[in-house]
Formats: structure tokens, C-alpha cells, sequence
């Protein structure tokens, strides 16, 4: 992996793509290993077509983007991350957007934010917050793995659609919870070979 982020040191970096790891081994059901060939705040590290994707494109809420994750052209199980410049700082706000980035890595794009991939990114937050450092209001940061990313179906009321996400943020926690000591377990011994 080819790390080029200054200000955001690499430790950091490291402890969060192994704990997604570590939840990911603990729930038993890993295909294949895709991996994080490159992390870059800098378009020209990126594949040309690629790189006008990143300075132009905007999020939903018309903000520009904060970081992408990238398929390679010449690998289906290699990964490019770009990170805006603007957002890179030890803020709680920026270790979360790090880990949203690598769930995309190991469960693929192609998943986007469904079912699946929030399940993880909020297993993740919750064991970053026990196992590496706290993170404020962590569970508006689980939340986020809720609310922002799930979509409202149109035969669902809005009680309906809140009861769901409730129940699906309740359910992600227990199971984050009961698979703890297993997580922490893979983890340290993960960072221990490192």
C-alpha cells in the first residue's frame, strides 16, 4: 500500500483498516480479501479518469466531495482511497469518514450503502470507540450509519421507516456488542504481528 497522507499519520490509518478487518474476520464470512492499494489527498495520484470524478463531484448535500474509494483498472480486488484535503485531521468526524471508506474497500463498491455495509460500518464505529479510542457522541456517529444512508421505501410511513432504522441501529449494536471480546481479540493479535 502506497500511503500519502502528511497530515494524517499513518498509525492512525493502520489501526482503522485493521479493526475493519478484525469485524469483518469475527463474523466468520470473508470471499476474498480485497486491499487498499493507495490512500491520496492528491487528484494526480489517481488514474486520469478518475481524477476529474474527485474535484468535481458533490455530495447530496451540494458539499464537495469528502473521499472516495476507488476501483483499480487492472485489479477488481485492489482499491485506490482519495481523501479531500480540506477534511484530513484527527477529528472523530474524520476517523469515521476513514472507516466509511474502508468498509467500501472490503466489501466492494458495488455494495454501496446497502443493508450490508451499513451493518459494518456501524460494528466498526462502535469497536473503535471501545477498542481504540473513544469517539465523541458515538452513537450519533452509529447513527449515521442509520439515517444518512437509508433510504425510505415507498410503502413504508414515515413511523415505519423509523421503527426500521431503530430496530436495525438496536440489532447492530447488540451484535457489536456480543462479538466484542472476539474483535478485540483478532485485533490485538493482528497489530501484534505488525
Amino acid at each position: 500500500m502506497k500511503y500519502l497522507l502528511n497530515d494524517f499519520p499513518l498509525e492512525d490509518f493502520t489501526r482503522a483498516d485493521t479493526l475493519v478487518r478484525a469485524t469483518i474476520l469475527a463474523s466468520g464470512r470473508v470471499d476474498q480479501w480485497n486491499s487498499v492499494r493507495r490512500v491520496t489527498s492528491d487528484p494526480a495520484h489517481l488514474a486520469k479518469s478518475d481524477r476529474d470524478k474527485v474535484t468535481r463531484s458533490v455530495d447530496t448535500n451540494g458539499e464537495r466531495l469528502r473521499a472516495a474509494t476507488i476501483p483499480c483498472q487492472h485489479s477488481a480486488t485492489e482499491f485506490d482511497l482519495w481523501f479531500n484535503p480540506d477534511v484530513i485531521n484527527g477529528t472523530d468526524r474524520f476517523k469515521a469518514t476513514v472507516i466509511h471508506e474502508l468498509c467500501h474497500v472490503y466489501l466492494g463498491v458495488e455494495q454501496g450503502h446497502q443493508e450490508r455495509w451499513r451493518r459494518l460500518y456501524a460494528r466498526t464505529l462502535y469497536h473503535y470507540h471501545f477498542s481504540v479510542e473513544p469517539i465523541n457522541h458515538w452513537h450519533s456517529l452509529v447513527d449515521l450509519a442509520n439515517w444518512t444512508y437509508t433510504k425510505r421505501a415507498k410503502s413504508e410511513s414515515s413511523s415505519q421507516f423509523l421503527r426500521r432504522i431503530n430496530g436495525d441501529k438496536e440489532k447492530w449494536i447488540r451484535h457489536a456488542n456480543d462479538e466484542h471480546d472476539r474483535v478485540t481479540d483478532i485485533w490485538n493479535r493482528m497489530t501484534s504481528r505488525s
